[in-house]
């Protein structure tokens, strides 16, 4: 299988992931930082595969389908 047969065959198992983690700013005010990554869904019963760093700190996380 060439490249692109694998992409075609694998894009409705890709997800985006944003991930919103809350920081201090400047003068110390809580200000919403958005992370972005992908992942794979592994499983029929939702499992999603992705790197640690894509999660890491998250405190809100949203993942969206190839549909959507």
């Amino acid at each position: 299988m060439n490249n692109i047969d694998i992409y075609k065959a694998a894009r409705h198992a890709t997800v985006n992931i944003t991930s919103t983690v809350y920081r201090r700013g400047w003068f110390m005010e809580i200000v919403p930082s958005k992370d972005i990554g992908s992942g794979f869904i592994v499983k029929e019963d939702g499992w999603i595969l992705t790197n640690s760093h894509v999660l890491q700190g998250g405190a809100k996380i949203q993942v969206t389908l190839a549909e959507s």
